[in-house]
């Protein structure tokens, strides 16, 4: 018991002197505690209820407030500052965008290492140059349209399973499947394996226990002492790492060819072409992370919203009869682009509500004063929030209201204002990619299948890295149209 104390306060003690000092102009949040801080409520809401997911506590936060930038502090040290104006975003991801840098690297450590999301500087400089020219690659444009399409008829295979029974079922769980199979193939050329579902459940415990890591001061402490969250993370890396070395070796062992059209073999090409170098393993794994969840996450949403919109749900099903028009020809990437706005706009909608990635976070590298008059001193975080940005009632009419037809409109809004997928130099790279997938396989679905919502069912998300649903997914019924 001693032990465990004496542990606490010295983790205290050490965080404390690594503090950035308590000086900002915003008020802070309405849970503050003299000493404590914030960490109480952190603690309490994301550890110990686990029931806010990323963005929900900022919201609340921010309706007691008006909508107003305001600071957290961990043990008397300011420990960041949470920003909502579009013109404050914009100040940090363009304006003065080399006063910040990502400050993940040791959080992500284990499990992105030196990936294009954790990165700083000429690292992800290099990495964003490399995969630029790789995605805009037509080879792997036609790769990307080829495997999306195998994959989406496999997803509607699976469906049908569920469709001849009327039983209920968690269609997140075959969206996350066929995210896998896509990236895969995609990035890997890599067909299914016995190890893949040992590796996906590792890679969702870890992404699972990784929040808590933004939570608590502490946390490098217990993971050097190899307990709690932090051993379960250590656990499953173990299992994650074996079976990226496993794709590397089967892929070495194939050779690269020198028409080789998966995102690997270009990302490779493209370094040596350059002259940078990577480190493949922490390459695949951001690939990984981006490929599968994001598009899962935005998948699962947009059902979600579809199973309550029985009008949206028809708009798309004539959509998808006139973009496949009785035709088995594979479609081209550019076809299915030009010929579906509205199943683009579905996900976007979805993506607004419930963006994949609902938070993110910089540190600031010198002082900043924001447009909004908001001042943050030098070390310290700054977060902004997807999520919460794209609910704010000052740019967004009927914000909590699904709408596909506002994408319908030549007024659409501006990154800033809805930054889901990022923006100014960090804007994501795979944009066109995920709304790609997830447009083929909701097409797909919605040629053959309407779904509806399981009766009296809500849905439970994670305190994950990516916007996730727990325990039963999303259920629902799938219904024959042909």
């Amino acid at each position: 018991m001693w032990f465990l104390v004496a542990v606490g306060v010295l983790a205290v003690l050490l965080y404390r002197m690594r503090a950035v000092p308590l000086k900002t102009t915003v008020p802070l949040t309405s849970v503050y505690l003299p000493f404590v801080g914030t960490t109480w409520s952190l603690i309490y809401e994301f550890v110990w209820r686990k029931e806010l997911s990323g963005g929900e506590y900022e919201v609340r936060e921010l309706d007691n407030n008006g909508w107003k930038p305001y600071a957290w502090a961990h043990f008397g040290g300011l420990s960041g500052v949470f920003i909502v104006d579009p013109k404050d975003i914009k100040h940090l991801l363009l304006d003065r965008f080399h006063d910040f840098e990502k400050d993940l690297s040791d959080k992500f450590e284990e499990l992105l290492g030196t990936g294009i999301f954790v990165s700083n500087g000429a690292q992800w400089k290099q990495q964003r140059v490399t995969a630029s020219h790789m995605f805009n690659r037509r080879k792997l444009r036609e790769r990307m349209s080829d495997v999306f399409g195998v994959h989406a008829v496999a997803l509607c295979n699976e469906i049908a399973k569920h469709a001849d029974t009327d039983m209920p079922f968690d269609i997140q769980k075959h969206f996350y499947k066929y995210t896998f199979d896509c990236i895969n193939e995609v990035a890997f050329d890599r067909k299914k394996s016995p190890a893949d579902a040992a590796f996906q459940a590792a890679f969702d415990h870890i992404q699972k226990e990784i929040p808590t890591r933004f939570f608590l001061p502490w946390w490098r402490l217990t993971r050097m002492l190899n307990i709690g969250s932090e051993r379960i993370i250590s656990e499953n890396m173990k299992i994650v790492d074996k079976y990226i070395g496993d794709v590397l070796q089967d892929y070495e062992d194939r050779g690269i060819r020198a028409n080789d059209s998966t995102m690997t073999g270009l990302f490779m090409e493209d370094a040596k072409e350059t002259g940078n170098s990577v480190c493949l393993r922490d390459v695949l794994l951001n690939f990984m992370l981006a490929g599968r969840d994001t598009t899962g996450s935005a998948l699962t949403s947009s059902v979600y919203y579809l199973s309550l919109n029985e009008e949206c749900q028809e708009k798309l099903h004539a959509e998808a009869a006139q973009v496949f028009n009785g035709s088995s020809e594979a479609l081209t990437f550019d076809d299915i682009d030009e010929k579906s706005p509205y199943s683009t706009a579905v996900v976007l909608e979805a993506l607004r509500l419930h963006p994949s990635v609902p938070e993110n976070e910089k540190m600031t590298v010198n002082d900043v004063v924001f447009p909004s008059g908001t001042v943050v001193p030098k070390g310290a975080n700054v977060t902004w929030s997807p999520y919460v940005t794209n609910r704010h009632p000052d740019y967004w009419p009927d914000p909590n209201t699904y709408k596909p037809e506002r994408w319908m409109s030549g007024d659409l809004p501006d990154d800033y204002t809805y930054n889901t997928f990022n923006a100014g130099p960090r804007l994501c790279l795979g944009k066109n990619m995920a709304l790609l997938e997830a447009k083929v396989a909701l097409l797909t679905l919605a040629e053959k299948y309407s779904f509806r919502l399981k009766k009296g069912f809500t849905p439970k998300p994670l305190i994950t890295i990516t916007y996730q649903l727990g325990e039963g997914g999303l259920q629902v019924h799938a219904e024959r149209r042909i």
